[in-house]
């Protein structure tokens, strides 16, 4: 049975933000490794839309608020900070992050459609 084609109309305005503020906007995420000791770490990045490149790297085993917030003012410094940073709504980043962000001058952006059946 064939599916039935998706509905773009939801994901044009994500999509054009992007597009049209891709020199101004930077996203941060986790992704985790498991050890051969059966630990987790996790491995915390922050990249620039611009040219994709990864701005900042950085692993722990327990990530806290207050290690993203320093991690945060490693990678985006005041110079260079774009004008957005996209996140997801991961429990980590709880309410100090937001706030932090926006200490920094910098607009948090939590993205609510989904994009090809993933969380944009």
């Amino acid at each position: 049975m064939r599916r039935a084609p998706r509905d773009p109309e939801p994901a044009k305005p994500w999509l054009a933000f992007l597009r049209n503020h891709r020199e101004t906007i930077a996203a941060m995420d986790f992704f985790t490794v498991p050890t051969i000791t059966f630990h987790v770490l996790y491995c915390f990045f922050v990249i620039s839309h611009n040219r994709r490149r990864v701005l900042h790297f950085n692993v722990t085993r327990h990530p806290s608020g207050t290690w993203i917030v320093q991690q945060l003012r490693e990678a985006l410094p005041d110079q260079l900070a774009p004008r957005f940073l996209i996140f997801d709504r991961d429990a980590k980043y709880g309410l100090v992050i937001p706030v932090a962000v926006r200490s920094m001058a910098i607009r948090p952006v939590r993205p609510r459609c989904k994009v090809r059946g993933r969380m944009a």
